[in-house]
């Protein structure tokens, strides 16, 4: 009976549409990352205050590098990574609405590009997206889908939560992406609590009435792809949705960010079983930018020149250079013959986030979804710590070390372990391993105490006063 209910419903939602596909299509095939787009954002705003901005091959190769793009970094980023930008996020905006040849930050680009708390910036944005409505989505989607008037991100969440705390891509094909209104979230809740009672085999069945309604293109390995694009998109919508604070996408689930949370140890339920029965979605081509992309399966944690040059201020640099010339012979900064590099003709950009940044956005997102507050210290010099985070009359430190494989040895600079044997308890030392894929969490509360790290010596290069002294030159560029 549950079986019939739902094919006849599936049946008559499909029947309603132009075709099996009909339903959100939020974003192009790319794997997105909080730390990747700011990298962006950030690298865009060098170039550019409020102006647009004409960007070069150079410039797209240096975005390439940062999304983890290794061919046709120009039309890639273009049709993938600036698609999205632009549309559903409006964080960039185009000087004409078909062509990318000048384009500029929006002001949620350059909110995020200055922000100290990027996922807070995409929480924001994503609850503010509606699916085929201006300006998210063009003129032509809102015509195609009339009968849309949804905010995708907060439907899903509200389905999240009403569901256990995950969906699968499944439940997104079948019943998440199709929802219009608000109006059918506790029916789509209701279908999704139903489906997961059938056998494999069943739910199976659902899943090619939708395949049957998507028209083949050509024939062969061709014939299918119009359906493998439209399984696609759950995939792509996961990694769009855990842009921001609320739900982290995990191998073929999304799950909400609070429900990560497990005891140490412990093996969180999060990997998607896989459905023999489920139809054979073939080789899908590689999500764009996905080198360094969260995309697997597995156990789930649930919880500038110096101001002062030789010990003389820049105004008194030639001077002390004039009064060095009866010691030394004088000389100068010298401007090579030749062109410097290209890649140093531009602003240089990141080649590739920090798995660092990766693993602090993570550990934050965590933290905030269940209800902490979080200030980012990681790109501050002399704290020891790269998150501060506060619930009620409790707080901690949080030192982030990640991996993006197997993990080695943690190296804890003097600060960072001057501050853990202070704070001791309050001092979190969370290792993320596998960053690139799944992460695994280790949390360790004081670790100075608990570890015992043994001091070691780090290589460093030593030029004596004297050496640098006498190679000195005039500070004239």
């Amino acid at each position: 009976m549950v079986l019939e209910d739902l094919r006849h419903k599936l049946i008559e939602r499909l029947d309603d549409g132009v075709r099996g596909d009909r339903g959100w299509w939020l974003v192009t095939r790319v794997h997105l990352t909080p730390a990747r787009i700011t990298e962006v954002a950030r690298f865009l705003a060098v170039k550019s205050v409020d102006d647009y901005i004409e960007l070069t091959e150079q410039n797209y190769e240096q975005i390439g590098e940062i999304m983890g793009i290794r061919k046709d970094a120009e039309k890639n980023v273009k049709r993938h990574i600036f698609l999205a930008m632009d549309q559903p996020l409006r964080l960039i905006e185009r000087a004409e609405s078909r062509s990318w040849s000048k384009i500029r930050l929006t002001d949620a680009g350059r909110k995020l590009a200055s922000s100290d708390d990027p996922i807070d910036v995409f929480e924001q944005v994503l609850h503010d997206i509606r699916f085929a409505q201006s300006p998210w989505y063009s003129e032509g989607r809102q015509e195609q889908y009339p009968e849309f008037d949804v905010a995708p991100y907060a439907a899903t969440l509200e389905v999240l939560r009403l569901s256990t705390g995950y969906i699968d891509n499944d439940e997104f094909d079948l019943f998440v992406s199709r929802i219009r209104t608000d109006g059918e979230i506790a029916s789509t809740v209701a279908s999704i609590a139903a489906f997961r009672s059938l056998r494999p085999e069943d739910r199976t069945s659902l899943l090619r009435l939708v395949e049957e309604r998507i028209p083949a293109e050509g024939g062969g390995k061709n014939k299918r792809k119009a359906y493998f694009n439209w399984r696609d998109v759950a995939r792509h919508t996961f990694s769009l949705l855990s842009l921001g604070v609320s739900a982290e996408r995990e191998g073929n689930r999304l799950w909400l960010a609070s429900e990560l949370l497990i005891e140490a140890g412990a093996d969180h339920p999060a990997t998607s079983p896989a459905n023999p029965y489920a139809p054979d979605d073939g080789k899908t081509q590689p999500e764009v930018g996905n080198s360094g992309g969260r995309t697997g399966t597995g156990t789930k944690m649930k919880p500038s020149w110096p101001a002062k040059v030789a010990g003389e201020s820049l105004g008194s640099l030639k001077a002390a250079a004039k009064r060095s010339a009866g010691v030394r012979p004088s000389s100068s900064l010298l401007i090579p013959d030749d062109a410097a590099p290209v890649d140093l003709l531009e602003p240089p950009a990141a080649p590739q986030v920090n798995d660092g940044f990766e693993a602090e956005l993570l550990v934050a997102k965590i933290f905030k979804a269940n209800g902490w507050q979080v200030a980012y210290y990681g790109r501050k010099r002399g704290y020891g710590f790269d998150l501060w985070t506060r619930k009620d009359d409790q707080a901690f430190l949080v030192e982030v070390k990640s991996f993006s494989g197997t993990g080695g040895t943690v190296t804890l600079t003097k600060m960072e372990h001057a501050a853990a044997a202070h704070y001791k308890g309050n001092y979190l030392l969370v290792v993320v391993e596998m960053i690139s894929a799944t992460p695994r969490f280790s949390v360790i509360p004081d670790p100075v105490t608990k570890l015992q790290p043994t001091e070691t010596s780090t290589e460093q290069y030593s030029i004596p006063q004297s050496a640098w002294s006498g190679g000195a030159v005039a500070f004239n560029p």
